[in-house]
């Protein structure tokens, strides 16, 4: 009876010494805010944090700044620049106007003959910028024909009937009409659409028949442009010599792609061409371009088996040819549905072959 009555008070003791720390800890809690209200400064600035967490409670706000934004510079930039690049050529316009008009009369004042030679010249001239604007403007519209027929053939790949879809065939065998490599094709496809009767078998057979073999050139010349970059960057002596070769081969190669498909790009439509693939690379190469290298040249040794040289050619090669598959992508009038896409794996492949081949016959 000793033992529970000695341990009792202590106890007691315990909890009424417990008791008052937790109300001390609950007072402190609720008494922090107390002086800030004494100080007016102070409150102040712990009102500071109510807008942030306004904006988490609300989260529209800030999508709706964030939506208003890119208005804002796109009125900016839409109604500045087209203004200054107007009157700026207006200004080289009327420029160009006074010289010629100054030049013809001092011309006629030195002698008649001169005078009428400048003009003839002067029409010469003007007749030379037209025709060359003419063929940009005929050029244009063949690589907005083209866009418009891949667009074409992808909505009738979603919802078309035998009726549009050999519509869009014929329009396939008019626009390779003046290629003589495509007539056995033609002929075939001609002879091969009275019998089909399905919207997908008519692009398919227009797929597989005729646009095929247009295929199979496009890739061969990706393939010869990637190798002779390769080979003329292993061989050459200057990196400025290997950046001229680059440039010249890439050009060449995306303009034979395009008159293989139905395009002759002049100057103008070379640029605009030019952009297209180079938006069409930033959007979908990097990824790709990044797993294929991993896989075909880390992931097999061959940068250590290979000299810098040889590696430096091999990467310009891979880069030429993705820039030649990104043209065949946008100079083809159809999407790539029952024939076989080219791969940028198959010009490594060969490429790994062939600076390997130049590694065992020139070793260092």
């Amino acid at each position: 009876m000793t033992s529970p009555s000695s341990h009792s008070p202590g106890s007691n003791q315990r909890q009424q010494t417990r008791k008052p720390r937790a109300v001390k800890l609950d007072r402190k809690t609720e008494n922090q805010p107390q002086p800030s209200v004494k100080n007016p400064s102070e409150a102040q600035l712990s009102m500071t944090p109510r807008p942030t967490w306004q904006e988490k409670i609300d989260p529209t706000q800030s999508l709706n700044s964030e939506a208003q934004s890119p208005d804002l510079t796109q009125k900016k930039s839409w109604s500045l620049a087209p203004i200054f690049w107007s009157a700026l050529s207006g200004l080289v316009l009327l420029a160009l106007g006074l010289w010629l008009d100054e030049l013809i009369r001092t011309l006629f004042a030195r002698f008649e003959w001169l005078g009428w030679t400048g003009i003839a010249l002067l029409a010469i001239a003007a007749t030379t910028l037209l025709a060359f604007l003419g063929r940009e403007f005929l050029a244009l519209r063949r690589l907005s024909k083209l866009d418009h027929l891949r667009a074409e053939a992808e909505q009738l790949y979603n919802h078309g009937d035998k009726k549009s879809a050999t519509r869009f065939a014929n329009q396939m065998l008019s626009l390779y009409s003046a290629q003589p490599a495509l007539f056995k094709a033609r002929q075939t496809l001609k002879s091969d659409l009275p019998h089909l009767f399905d919207s997908d078998a008519i692009l398919a057979q227009t797929e597989q028949v005729l646009i095929s073999q247009i295929d199979a050139a496009a890739n061969h010349r990706v393939h010869q442009a990637a190798k002779r970059v390769a080979l003329v960057t292993a061989l050459s002596p200057r990196a400025l010599f290997d950046i001229i070769v680059v440039l010249v081969e890439t050009v060449r190669m995306v303009r034979a792609i395009a008159q293989a498909y139905g395009n002759r790009p002049g100057f103008i439509a070379m640029l605009k061409l030019s952009g297209h693939i180079a938006g069409h690379l930033a959007i979908t190469g990097g990824m790709a371009a990044g797993e294929t290298l991993l896989q075909q040249i880390v992931g097999h040794g061959l940068a250590a088996r290979l000299s810098a040289k040889l590696g430096e050619g091999l990467l310009n090669g891979i880069l030429t040819a993705r820039i030649g598959l990104a043209t065949i992508a946008l100079c083809r009038p159809m999407p790539f549905k029952h024939a076989p896409a080219p791969t940028l794996g198959a010009v490594i492949k060969a490429l790994r072959d062939q600076s390997e081949q130049d590694e065992q016959g020139n070793p260092t």
